[in-house]
């Protein structure tokens, strides 16, 4: 951190851009900075493919529920319809 700050203060003196060039280029850069990009952006992105996973299969869970539910529907309808029928059937004869 001392060495940082002396390089900072000598590179102010010895040209305009170089300081902002160092620190553009990741020489000069604060400990913070390096952190950040190189353990809790990482981990963010982990996060949020996990979550990005997780979201997807329970969404496909749901799907299969509905679609279960839907298809069980179906069938009894089409029971009731056929029971229906066949009572009129049994009515008109």
């Amino acid at each position: 951190m001392i060495a940082r700050l002396f390089a900072k203060d000598f590179l102010k003196s010895f040209k305009q851009n170089t300081l902002k060039i160092m620190i553009d280029l990741g020489t000069l850069r604060r400990p913070v900075d390096l952190s950040i990009g190189s353990i809790y952006v990482p981990q963010l992105y982990s996060q949020i493919q996990h979550d990005m996973r997780q979201h997807n299969a329970c969404q496909i869970e749901m799907d299969e529920m509905i679609s279960d539910s839907m298809k069980s529907l179906a069938r009894s309808h089409k029971s009731s319809i056929t029971k229906e029928r066949t009572r009129r059937e049994e009515l008109e004869k």
